[in-house]
């Protein structure tokens, strides 16, 4: 997991890379420039927005789940994902591109009691639909299990 770190875009930023680079992973520079690059309308401005997904989930046991989030106008950086089952059973959580046959862009494998810091610009792939599409897999054989998921993320204005 990485740290969080706050960029404000109306003064100068300074971003100490440390012992990263371009060739190796994504440094300040490159982040910078893929959130840049995301949210800049056209007048020069920019249309960021905190967006947050909650939601409760029950799942039977050895059930996989496919659920959409709907973005109505606009798109979304996710920036952290929160995912905890109480009785501390495994899970599997994914989100596509996609409702049928998506690319997985995120895959936490299998884990219980899951957070993590991430940064993913997320498009829906599907021409009809504007939403975030997940797949959430329980690994309890023998109970039904809650999940309870927090997305966080900046919505970016179309």
């Amino acid at each position: 997991m990485s740290e969080f770190f706050s960029v404000t875009l109306d003064s100068n930023i300074i971003m100490d890379d440390g012992r990263v680079s371009r060739s190796t992973t994504w440094s300040s520079e490159q982040i910078l420039e893929e959130i840049l690059s995301h949210v800049q309308n056209s007048s020069g401005g920019l249309n960021l927005k905190y967006r947050e997904i909650n939601d409760l989930i029950q799942l039977n046991p050895n059930q996989e789940l496919k659920k959409n989030y709907d973005l109505g106008d606009t798109s979304i950086m996710i920036t952290t994902l929160y995912l905890d089952i109480q009785d501390g059973s495994n899970f599997r959580f994914q989100i596509l591109d996609k409702v049928d046959d998506g690319f997985a862009l995120y895959d936490s494998y299998k884990v219980n009691h899951y957070t993590d810091s991430v940064f993913i610009p997320y498009k829906d792939k599907d021409v009809d639909t504007n939403s975030l599409h997940i797949k959430i897999k329980n690994f309890n054989m023998n109970s039904s299990v809650q999940l309870n998921i927090k997305i966080l993320g900046l919505e970016v204005q179309k």
